[in-house]
């Protein structure tokens, strides 16, 4: 529920964050297709882009 997790992105008190919402539920974000699609290489690429390598 966005509702739910939305609080946590003001908790959260680094300046380099992204809020993304996409409409699946809390098993859907990690094992539907869309997922393994959409979600999953975007998260991997915000990561990525800011790891010390």
């Amino acid at each position: 529920v966005p509702a739910a997790s939305k609080p946590l992105n003001d908790a959260v008190g680094s300046k380099d964050k992204e809020l993304v919402t996409y409409p699946v539920g809390h098993a859907g974000i990690v094992a539907s297709s869309r997922s393994q699609k959409e979600i999953a290489p975007k998260v991997a690429k915000w990561l990525l882009d800011r790891s010390k390598n």
